[in-house]
């Protein structure tokens, strides 16, 4: 009888309390690794969408450095030989019947909107006859190839006896 006791305490009793304290770690393991490794996913995740912003980030800056080196040109070149260039391009576009320059000049001093601020700027007084769309076109296509123009002021005003208008543009040229 002395040998059933001994039998039951080190044949099921210590082998099953083994069994169940190896399946409880195991257990407690791989809960643990689970979490951990969810954890993990969601950092993945989170590093993948900020990867995948910085990729769509680059594209687009790529696509605007292209532009910068013109733009910065722009700031350096000459004001007249700016004005006078597009200016030309315009003029072999329209008539002189729809698009008439009647005067321009460049001052080194603004007297718009560039002299209320303290960055480097510059004046253009542009004047033109014409009709109304030549002039509309002609201002788009103007501005668009001389993006650090900056309107102050624009008067337009009827020509007597014709059947076209005058504009008297101010125009604030941002230098650098």
């Amino acid at each position: 009888m002395n040998y059933k006791r001994a039998i039951i305490i080190f044949g099921f009793v210590i082998p099953l309390l083994t069994v169940i304290v190896i399946t409880s770690v195991f257990i407690s393991s791989k809960q643990k690794i689970t979490k951990k490794y969810k954890v993990q996913l969601g950092l993945q995740a989170q590093k993948d969408a900020k990867e995948e912003e910085l990729r769509i980030t680059e594209k687009e800056t790529r696509a605007i450095l292209k532009y910068s080196k013109k733009w910065e040109g722009l700031f350096d070149a000459e004001i007249s030989g700016q004005v006078t260039a597009v200016m030309k391009k315009l003029q072999e576009k329209y008539s002189s019947k729809d698009l008439q320059q009647t005067s321009f000049s460049a001052n080194s001093v603004n007297k718009g909107f560039g002299s209320k601020v303290s960055h480097p700027s510059a004046e253009v007084l542009l004047s033109f006859r014409g009709t109304y769309r030549a002039m509309q076109n002609a201002l788009v296509e103007f501005e668009s190839q001389l993006p650090h123009f900056q309107l102050d002021r624009m008067i337009i005003s009827r020509v007597p006896k014709q059947e076209r208008l005058s504009f008297q543009m101010n125009y604030t040229v941002w230098r650098k």
